[in-house]
């Protein structure tokens, strides 16, 4: 039989695999570890089993995100792989990892031109919640062009990003490596597209109360990552007055 602590162990490693932040993992594990505790105090269990388990590393202030030359450099090196569209999608929308494998065709309207990033009967959203997104000029075309592909091939999968004909469920991060490797681009992950958005629409003048919306923050604490985006930005506005070169 498996030791508890080892089946702790391969919860954390399997949630950190699936797309869960470092915190996101620590936060379950001290949830657990509170319970355990409860536990022992109403004399259920003897030992806390987690207290042992290690929690995961946090990376120090990682905000690193895409400039618009960037962007272009990604889009043009994945404009022959299979995750061109999930790509895409990800700079427009700032959907999480678990997010985007889980996306449906029937969460886009593109009538409304809007994406609903909801619960499905076997996943649900990283705070149980569902937002809408609208969807840009350029997604909106991207995800059309995709959706006839995917018709033209005959892949019948319910799920928006495939390959193969069959729902994507691994293998994201290896295909984007590669990409980013042509792309000449270095320390970039699936969720620094996510930072992307969220540090383009600061930049760009959008609240952060707003931005927490979109990108589904439970608190506003979060989105305050991005609040130096926003004054430095600010600053620069001075330039732009008519007088401002003398």
């Amino acid at each position: 039989m498996i030791p508890v602590e080892q089946r702790v162990d391969g919860y954390k490693a399997t949630r950190f695999r699936e797309g869960a932040s470092p915190n996101t993992v620590n936060r379950e594990l001290a949830n657990l570890s509170h319970m355990l505790k409860m536990a022992i105090r109403w004399r259920y269990v003897d030992t806390n089993v987690v207290s042992g388990v290690s929690k995961l590393k946090i990376p120090e202030g990682n905000s690193r995100f895409l400039r618009q030359e960037e962007i272009q450099r990604l889009l043009q090196s994945a404009e022959d792989s299979y995750i061109r569209p999930l790509i895409t999608t990800a700079i427009h929308t700032g959907m999480r990892k678990a997010e985007l494998l889980n996306l449906q065709w029937s969460d886009i309207d593109f009538d409304q031109r809007t994406v609903t990033i909801q619960a499905k009967g076997d996943w649900h959203t990283k705070n149980y919640k569902s937002r809408i997104i609208q969807l840009t000029p350029a997604l909106h075309k991207a995800l059309k062009e995709h959706k006839k592909q995917c018709e033209e091939l005959g892949v019948r999968s319910e799920y928006v990003f495939t390959y193969r004909g069959k729902r994507i469920q691994g293998g994201v991060d290896r295909t984007l490596r590669a990409v980013l490797l042509k792309a000449g681009l270095e320390d970039v992950t699936l969720h620094t597209l996510r930072h992307t958005f969220a540090s383009q629409l600061v930049m760009a003048g959008v609240p952060l109360r707003d931005v927490q919306k979109l990108m589904g923050h439970q608190s506003f604490e979060t989105a305050l990552q991005y609040a130096h985006l926003s004054e430095d930005h600010a600053k620069k506005q001075v330039l732009k007055l008519p007088f401002a070169n003398g």
